[in-house]
């Protein structure tokens, strides 16, 4: 279970069953993107969920990235710049001595 907190209220916002359909396992590590409307979370089953937590009543997982053998220890939040263009991007670290970044499209 991910739960996130307005830190001005300490009112839970969202509380997260990340393991709703059985794909997360244990959470080891959760982070949020810079303007606070994505959290990604580290699973240890290798998976990193990712979900909306905008101005919405409920979380939405709005992506399931697959891709290590071993459980994930790590996420973080980055941008990359291309001219004019932003985007998201986020690296994922493994026990599997793997580390992957996942580029918004």
């Amino acid at each position: 279970m991910i739960a996130v907190y307005d830190v001005r209220t300490w009112q839970r916002v969202h509380a997260i069953d990340a393991d709703s359909d059985g794909s997360s396992g244990e959470v080891t590590r959760v982070a949020i993107d810079g303007t606070g409307t994505r959290l990604a979370a580290a699973c240890g089953t290798g998976n990193v969920l990712v979900y909306d937590v905008g101005q919405r009543a409920h979380a939405t997982r709005v992506a399931k990235l697959e891709g290590h053998e071993e459980g994930a220890s790590d996420v973080a939040w980055g941008a990359e710049h291309a001219g004019e263009s932003r985007r998201r991007v986020l690296v994922s670290a493994s026990h599997d001595a793997t580390s992957r970044v996942w580029a918004e499209r």
